[in-house]
């Protein structure tokens, strides 16, 4: 009997993990393989690889972001293997699935799968969380036992991984379940937390040391739901490699002052990176999704981590019940003025299974039929409302979460702008220019919407200038005379600087910082790496590097 596990991922770099733990647990007498491909991947090369491993079983992965692919898939793998059986698993079909029967699939395995697959795959009876046309089990969701999974060889480091372990991320889970209930996460239907021993993690953690990843992030729903068990494992990873990092996320307000504190000291701030779910700051919504939420506490937590340089992904949800437009600007600016490292603006999905989607009737809310399932609107926030929030996600992304604009748009704030405002005039302007753009049309979006200074320009160039590993296009006229360019050449030569050098890699322009106006001198180089950047006081006599 052979097998193919397949997974269809939003991008390279991302592995699915699910089914390699399928894959560890297959009894010794099966063969099976993994197939993996990511939603950008031709259909037809997908199934041309699928079917040249004549599987009689099929097992597919399904997430809120591949379900349309894999539903184009299965019609047209069906006819290139008529005899194989399809069965499918994951978040996307465990609930309310009867619609996935009308493709030609055969059964949908619902919850954990390492065990329930192969006595699928077995034909064994009485499967825990099987549904087929005929049959559904008394039990809606399988669970499995910890214990088991350590018993298993390690998912982590397959032979089939080593050859780019340094290039995709590396997904682990310390936990599964979720101890909180909000109502719009399916994260929150398995409210039994269950921990992976600490020996089987600190040997996982050995192993890691030597393994090459860069990147590790941990998909546990809350990393810090036992505080001293979190610290354990935090002060191990300190102890790796220099270039590892380690994604969490974190109930921020919940972290223990001594957990904290470790955090705030590590001296390698690109260690860590906590991705924290704020949703909103509005208490009625909060009450009503069922979240438990201290403001206050979760404001002090971020502002004690973002002035010790912790990097920091936090999470807005546009749509919920109980907030209006007016709140959600305002829970927005208030985000936005802890001017943390990434704001992700997200909009409202009801995703099947979770107690929100049950509510929308009451809600009066319409979403998108198909996955993603996003809101269009509901009794307190209006369809046009949803699109213009939708237009700052974009405008965020691209702008602040990018690390592109970040200094000029906080000048801009700080010199009259709403942020709301800002992000929304951007995110017009960013849809108008359409894609692809070179990175001087974006730049030029922000010097229409100034008041067009020395000290706007100056702050806007400093942000230019920086992304570039040689000298960019110059969309703007020259700032100054070439008598002041003579000057700042001469007095870089002074600093140190060869004239020729400066002739054939250096832009002149003003610059911008702590609330004064420079001229501003960017040295690129031969060797395409970041340019050096120094600032030169109006009167010519200090030279700074940036």
């Amino acid at each position: 009997m052979k097998t193919a596990l397949v997974a269809f991922n939003a991008k390279y770099i991302h592995k699915n993990l699910a089914l390699r733990w399928i894959y560890v647990s297959k009894p010794k007498e099966e063969d099976a393989e993994i197939f993996e491909f990511t939603i950008n991947d031709k259909i037809e090369n997908t199934l041309h690889k699928v079917e040249a491993y004549q599987p009689d079983v099929i097992g597919i992965s399904v997430y809120i972001w591949n379900a349309e692919y894999v539903k184009e898939w299965i019609v047209k793998i069906r006819e290139m293997l008529p005899n194989c059986r399809i069965v499918l698993g994951g978040p996307e079909v465990t609930y309310e699935n009867d619609g996935w029967f009308d493709l030609p699939i055969d059964a949908i395995l619902q919850g954990e799968g390492e065990i329930t697959f192969w006595q699928y795959v077995q034909n064994k009876e009485n499967i825990d969380g099987l549904k087929t046309r005929e049959y559904t089990s008394s039990v809606p969701y399988a669970k499995v036992p910890i214990s088991y999974l350590e018993s298993l060889e390690s998912p982590y480091f397959l032979e089939m991984d080593k050859k780019d372990m340094d290039r995709r991320y590396l997904y682990v889970e310390t936990s599964r379940g979720c101890p909180y209930r909000c109502s719009y996460c399916l994260a929150s239907l398995d409210n039994q937390v269950r921990m992976f021993s600490d020996d089987y993690l600190f040997a996982l953690f050995d192993r890691l040391e030597t393994s090459g990843v860069q990147q590790v992030k941990f998909l546990d729903r809350t990393f810090n739901v036992k505080p001293q068990r979190a610290l354990a494992i935090a002060k191990r990873l300190s102890q790796m490699p220099e270039g590892m990092s380690f994604q969490f996320e974190v109930v921020a307000e919940t972290l223990s002052e001594e957990l904290l504190s470790f955090f705030l000291n590590q001296t390698n701030k690109n260690r860590f990176r906590f991705e924290i779910g704020l949703q909103t700051f509005n208490d009625y919504a909060l009450k009503e999704v069922g979240r438990i939420q201290n403001n206050e506490k979760l404001v002090s937590v971020i502002e004690r981590m973002r002035d010790h340089q912790c990097i920091m992904h936090v999470d807005l949800i546009a749509g919920l019940p109980l907030e209006d437009y007016t709140s959600f600007k305002e829970t927005f600016r208030k985000l936005y003025s802890l001017h943390i490292d990434e704001m992700q603006v997200g909009i409202l999905k009801f995703l099947k299974g979770t107690r929100m989607n049950a509510m929308k009737e009451e809600y009066q809310a319409t979403h998108d039929e198909h996955s993603p399932y996003t809101i269009y609107e509901n009794k307190w926030i209006t369809k046009e409302e949803i699109e213009i929030v939708d237009i700052v996600a974009h405008a965020v992304e691209k702008c602040w979460n990018s690390g592109k604009l970040r200094n000029t748009i906080q000048y801009m704030t700080n010199s009259g702008w709403d942020a709301f405002e800002l992000f929304y005039e951007v995110g017009k302007q960013l849809i108008e220019l359409g894609h692809p753009y070179q990175a001087w049309q974006l730049f030029d979006i922000f010097w229409k919407l100034s008041y067009q200074n020395h000290k706007m320009r100056g702050v806007l160039m400093m942000d230019y200038y920086a992304l570039f590993k040689q000298r960019p296009k110059r969309w703007l006229n020259m700032p100054f005379d070439e008598e002041v360019r003579k000057q700042i050449v001469g007095r870089m030569v002074e600093y140190g600087f060869v004239k020729e050098r400066l002739h054939r890699y250096a832009i002149f322009d003003y610059g911008y910082m702590d609330d004064v106006l420079y001229y501003q001198c960017v040295v690129y180089n031969e060797l395409q790496t970041l340019p050096d950047r120094y600032l030169i006081s109006m009167d010519f006599e200090t030279v700074k590097e940036v």
